[in-house]
């Protein structure tokens, strides 16, 4: 059984004068213990999806399943809950990253 689905999720925005289309409507599917890496050119997308799959963003328009439990709707208190146990993420490395370690750049 799929652990997180979300059936034709795309996203609009609005730039002031018209609405623009950053996420066309894609279908995902993840299992557990699958590792899915998502890449693709500047401005394709992944991060309104990620942002998405987190519940950060709601889509405009598709379903978001997790656990065969709607949650595409859900109130942001109980988004804000859901992210905060069920969701991590793992950003990519920066040049800064790269060159030092945590403690020269200030991370604990």
């Amino acid at each position: 059984m799929p652990l997180l689905h979300c059936e034709m999720i795309a996203r609009d925005f609005s730039d002031g004068t018209r609405l623009r289309r950053v996420l066309f409507p894609t279908t995902v599917t993840l299992h557990p213990g699958e590792l899915t890496v998502l890449s693709g050119p500047s401005g394709s997308g992944k991060t309104t999806l990620l942002s998405i799959l987190g519940l950060v963003l709601r889509p405009t328009e598709g379903r978001l399943r997790l656990d065969d439990r709607d949650i595409t709707d859900l109130p942001e208190t109980a988004a804000a809950t859901l992210r905060l146990h069920s969701f991590g993420f793992v950003f990519h490395l920066t040049f800064a990253n790269r060159i030092f370690s945590p403690g020269q750049i200030g991370y604990p």
